[in-house]
């Protein structure tokens, strides 16, 4: 009775922190409510009081202090441009909350870093199963999962267009627009396959992916148990971002090369090692027939704005819409600083309205290039505080990857303070910390 009762009470507890793990990664807004925030401030108040006796160890504490002075610079920066600019400022007291909650709800769980990693990746995997059911069922779902991470009508993915119907221009907006060109078969997308899963972007359901693919790397190469579902679970992110566009399949494809080559060169179980070749080269044999058409197209059209007249401009999505947006010299076209040298010190636009893709280019923009060394010296800080309490190896195969491509994907997405990314380095950070043997033998004391 009582092993009956321990065992519900232990599975109790695991869900609710898997519910936790999940709304701090996949969770969104709705107008004013922050759901990731409400889950946070929720867990913080149900498990955290009144056990609030976490230590803020010294490295902890300068990197909120780091914090704070960005928020300070942001306040005083958006009184001097005189505008308000939420959007900059809610990101910062977002990290701010999240640094300072984020530590009693995770104490109270205790998990081990290997369990947090797991339930993790199995958030992720949920992820990787709706681009899976986007890209089946794409009329009924995507309206419907749009609707779940708040994407409005006028969200790119939805490309609302004026086009002629009966004889009359008519402007039909984003879902509307979804159906009457997959009614027509004329939906301008890759391979009229592309999905965002639960993320609220093609680049952000990219980047999750590549996470979980570092994520299942580590697990399988620190265990002692070289346990083969890490490697499905590898593929499946791989597979399933394919379809989240051209972003992963470039930086996605390539860390899937270096993380199936490591773990070939370390790998001692001949199974193992022959299932992965196996899966690799079948895996490159369905990507060529399937998707070097489209490829072949967007690199062309990349690199010369001349559009194949062998291949379908509504297959390729080369008419602006979905997998193909536009040639290189376009895109290199974002990257570009403020005319003025206060502006390019100080900036003076607000986020949302620089016009680039890039995050470094948008806090360029907004905060100058003072705010953006502000903001890279907080991840300085993070990385210094990750080797005061990791070692080597867990650095090198864990957090420098990830670190690394939030990094790359940030030239296309703004990642730096972006949520939901943000939320995960400062879980793991929290996970490794309470994990350290030095850490547990600190004398815990009263907030």
């Amino acid at each position: 009775m009582y092993f009956k009762e321990n065992l519900i009470n232990s599975l109790l507890i695991w869900f609710l922190f898997l519910i936790f793990i999940f709304s701090q990664l996949f969770t969104h807004r709705y107008g004013v409510f922050d759901i990731t925030f409400i889950f946070l401030l929720g867990y913080a108040i149900l498990f955290g009081y009144p056990k609030y006796n976490f230590v803020f160890p010294k490295g902890y504490i300068s990197l909120l202090s780091i914090i704070f002075l960005i928020l300070t610079y942001s306040i005083v920066l958006e009184l001097l441009h005189n505008q308000a600019d939420l959007y900059l400022i809610g990101r910062i007291v977002r990290v701010i909350s999240t640094l300072i909650l984020m530590p009693l709800i995770i104490l109270s769980f205790n998990p081990s870093v290997r369990t947090f990693l797991k339930i993790t990746s199995f958030c992720i995997l949920i992820h990787s199963i709706s681009i899976f059911l986007q890209i089946s069922y794409e009329e009924d779902l995507i309206p419907l999962f749009a609707s779940y991470t708040n994407l409005s009508d006028l969200n790119y993915i939805f490309s609302t267009s004026t086009i002629l119907i009966d004889g009359e221009w008519t402007t039909l907006i984003g879902s509307e627009n979804l159906k009457y060109q997959m009614e027509r078969g004329t939906y301008g997308r890759l391979i009229e396959d592309r999905g965002f899963g639960i993320a609220r972007s093609y680049d952000k359901a990219a980047l999750f992916l590549c996470f979980n693919i570092i994520i299942n790397y580590y697990l399988y190469v620190s265990g002692n148990k070289k346990n083969f579902i890490y490697l499905l679970i590898i593929f499946i992110s791989y597979l399933s971002g394919i379809y989240t566009g051209r972003t992963f399949m470039i930086v996605g494809t390539l860390l899937s090369i270096f993380v199936t080559t490591q773990i070939v060169i370390k790998n001692k179980n001949f199974i193992h090692t022959s299932i992965i070749c196996l899966a690799v080269v079948l895996s490159f044999i369905y990507i060529f027939l399937a998707f070097y058409p489209i490829l072949e197209a967007t690199i062309r059209y990349g690199f010369s704005d001349i559009i194949d007249p062998k291949i379908s401009i509504n297959e390729a999505g080369i008419d602006g819409r979905g997998f193909a947006v536009g040639s290189f010299r376009e895109i290199m076209g974002f990257f570009k600083f403020p005319d003025s040298i206060f502006e390019l010190l100080f900036g003076g636009s607000t986020i949302r309205s620089a016009h680039s893709d890039s995050g470094i280019i948008k806090l360029i923009y907004s905060t100058g290039l003072v705010g953006l060394f502000l903001h890279l010296f907080f991840y300085i800080k993070l990385v210094l505080i990750f080797l005061s309490y990791i070692n080597k190896n867990e650095f090198k195969s864990l957090i420098l990857p990830l670190l690394l491509i939030i990094f790359i994907f940030d030239f296309k997405d703004m990642n730096i303070f972006s949520k939901n990314v943000t939320e995960l380095l400062i879980l793991l950070l929290i996970v490794f910390i309470l994990n350290n043997e030095n850490f547990k033998k600190i004398k815990k004391i009263k907030l």
